[in-house]
């Protein structure tokens, strides 16, 4: 009866459990054939001198293509508002992501690099791109990892790039329930627009093929608050 408990311990998370954080998206990827259909919940709070407030609603649908690559086929939609300016609620963005680990999935160390390609709807000149690295390390009951990205808002009048770092690490306080602690930043390049810094804890939980992770992100620099819910199901 024991090595049937360990059994299914250990196979629950190859089925859900995709990050232990709010912003850090982790290295792991479905299997081969899986599907997952995941949410993003997002504000950010007092950003900047306009004091900006908005929240994201993020849907994909995740395919696991083979035990390496996954892809993901998202849509975007924001509420903004800041001041001078009417608050607003619309469909942003929609395209295409790759998601590629270089180990196997039950490797201790996972490096994984990412590209999402999405189209802007309000402004439909600009190509919306992502470029990410990232690597975690599993020892233990203790998960840790780190990423550096680069984001990019391409048309005929140029090139706005944001550079995204982000360190989380989390252990195991029961079979299902993580805490940790992620920092993340938003470092933009262009002189108008606004870099932030945020840093929090986190709280995952895993059920069978469902899992829920949530990041309460307090502003160092340039925003009072980004927290964010991220769930999903695997099928």
């Amino acid at each position: 009866m024991r090595a049937l408990v360990i059994v299914v311990l250990v196979a629950t998370p190859a089925s859900a459990g995709r990050t232990y954080f709010g912003w850090f998206e982790g290295t792991d990827v479905l299997g081969e054939r899986s599907v997952e259909l995941q949410t993003r919940l997002t504000e950010r709070n007092d950003l900047g001198d306009t004091r900006t407030r908005d929240t994201t609603l993020w849907l994909g649908a995740q395919i696991g293509i083979t035990k390496h690559l996954e892809v993901t086929l998202p849509v975007e939609m924001v509420w903004a508002s800041a001041v001078g300016i009417e608050q607003d609620f619309a469909l942003r963005r929609y395209g295409a992501e790759l998601r590629y680990r270089i180990t196997d999935r039950d490797n201790a160390l996972g490096p994984l690099a990412n590209l999402s390609v999405t189209r802007d709807v309000v402004r439909r000149d600009v190509i919306h791109a992502e470029l990410d690295a990232a690597v975690s390390y599993t020892f233990g009951r203790i998960y840790a990892g780190g990423s550096i990205g680069l984001v990019g808002d391409v048309n005929r009048g140029g090139l706005r790039l944001t550079v995204r770092p982000a360190v989380a690490a989390a252990a195991f306080v029961t079979d299902q329930v993580r805490v940790g602690a992620e920092l993340h930043a938003d470092l933009e390049r262009d002189s108008g627009a606004t870099s932030w810094i945020i840093a929090g804890p986190s709280l995952s939980w895993t059920h069978g093929r469902f899992w829920l992770s949530a990041t309460y992100g307090l502003g160092i620099k340039n925003i009072s608050s980004a927290p964010r819910l991220v769930w999903a199901i695997a099928f």
